[in-house]
């Protein structure tokens, strides 16, 4: 199916209509665009078509600041990647679902796949951010009710509970029981629920011992039916911020002193206080590869240098160059040693741990020797700096092969003249890296490879 945007954002779509997945409530095949009804009071900015859904941000013409998530199409008993409920799935009625989630984040992108989707925001919010609303809650210090975002509660010797918001705990952080719960999700009916009963004196250590600077620290101690939980143990400062951890739903103990040696703290079954759903959360960090950007700045520094190695190494005799070298490299090999990107300006060798066979090269001072390896190894640091920056397509070979003059001013040249003092291992990876770039043509699975002596 095909979704397709107007200038003054309106939605239309064509193609198969199976599973409702153009916003369309008939199924069936549309063979001309047709307009998408659901959104003629709101502007949609963004649209992504998956396998079998849609996703839309849109916002309402009266409110145009406003970004609303909304995910098209429905599957009864096939719900996750619509972003409802295995209930909402059975009603047919509803086809196009506003993803209330994120109503306070703002979105800029969506992408759907074939049952997955993605949501991207702008900001430095997580999707947890302030997320939990705890409905039939109040704080007993500042009134506000229903509380959002983080709550500390616990029960007292009466069995009464107790409720505080994130301002009400900074107002009666002090008169806290050492030992009280706090969790950043809504946890339904809270009032009934059974927690654990914790006597500080069998537990934490005596409040007279020393001054713990760092308290409190908040503890989670859960297990999911037979699978315990990874433990997290964060300050006070790490748990109020957003956190990976925030995209659970947790129950924090948080203790004012620490434990006593050999003491834990009683395990907590989720499911006991969370219904368990099939939605998982995922944190991606993204690194971007500048490799086959084209940077007139960084080709022109790698230029210079280069040419200034070569200048130095040019000047050692030519006949203990490929022992050097060979010797080199197997040092290198033989411990371990990764001549890569990372790790080449990190090595350090000297003439008194390689093995030379050459009277003339052994006859060599240890001061020559060792300008020499520096060089060298140098000049092979920049030499695989310059990889990702050399194309060498076969009209710059047949050119280079043809002409008489060497131009030493430009990157390609001055990489087919070094490398003769380039590591082999550098060679191969320039080979891989050309290799790995081929296009293929699964019809034609071969290539013609041309090779001059």
């Amino acid at each position: 199916h095909t979704l397709a945007l107007t200038d003054d954002g309106q939605l239309y779509g064509w193609g198969c209509n199976i599973q409702h997945r153009m916003g369309i409530k008939k199924e069936g095949d549309k063979f001309k665009p047709t307009l998408i009804s659901f959104f003629k009071d709101y502007i949609v900015e963004k649209v992504s078509v998956g396998m079998s859904h849609s996703l839309v941000i849109a916002s309402p013409k009266d409110n145009r600041s406003k970004k609303m998530v909304f995910s098209l199409g429905k599957e009864e008993e096939v719900f996750d990647h619509y972003g409802i409920t295995e209930e909402e799935s059975k009603d047919m009625e509803i086809i196009i679902t506003h993803l209330k989630t994120f109503d306070h984040l703002e979105p800029y992108m969506v992408e759907a796949g074939n049952r997955t989707s993605f949501v991207a925001f702008k900001g430095d919010k997580l999707p947890s951010s302030e997320v939990g609303v705890h409905e039939g809650t109040k704080c007993e210090v500042t009134g506000e009710s229903p509380i959002k975002g983080i709550i500390h509660f616990y029960k007292d010797e009466e069995k009464k509970l107790h409720v505080l918001s994130e301002a009400g705990y900074k107002k009666a952080k002090d008169t806290l029981p050492a030992v009280v719960f706090a969790t950043k999700y809504p946890i339904k009916n809270l009032e009934s629920k059974k927690f654990p009963k914790i006597k500080e004196i069998d537990l934490l250590v005596n409040k007279d011992e020393t001054v713990h600077e760092t308290y409190p620290h908040y503890i989670t101690n859960l297990k999911v039916g037979d699978k315990p939980l990874t433990r997290l143990e964060l300050t006070e400062t790490e748990f109020h911020n957003s956190n990976t951890s925030d995209l659970d739903p947790l129950i924090f103990y948080r203790i004012s002193r620490p434990l006593s040696k050999g003491k834990d703290l009683p395990v907590m079954n989720l499911p006991d206080y969370f219904k368990q759903t099939k939605q998982k959360g995922l944190t991606i960090e993204l690194s971007p590869d500048y490799s086959y950007i084209k940077n007139e700045k960084i080709i022109e520094k790698a230029k210079d240098t280069h040419k200034e190695i070569y200048e130095q190494v040019v000047k050692f005799p030519v006949q203990c160059d490929r022992e050097l070298l060979e010797a080199l490299e197997k040092h290198i090999k033989d411990n371990d040693l990764n001549f890569d990107e990372t790790n080449s300006s990190k090595i350090e060798i000297v003439p008194s741990s390689l093995t030379f066979k050459s009277k003339k090269i052994k006859g060599l001072p240890d001061k020559a020797k060792q300008q020499r390896i520096n060089a060298l190894l140098k000049y092979n640091e920049y030499f695989l700096k310059t990889i990702p920056y050399v194309l060498l397509d076969e009209e710059t070979l047949t050119q280079m092969a043809t002409s008489r003059d060497t131009n030493r001013e430009k990157l390609n040249e001055l990489f087919i003249i070094g490398k003769g003092l380039a590591f082999s291992s550098i060679k191969h990876k320039y080979i891989k890296n050309i290799v790995n770039n081929l296009p293929c043509n699964w019809d034609q699975p071969e290539c013609k490879i041309k090779r001059r002596k």
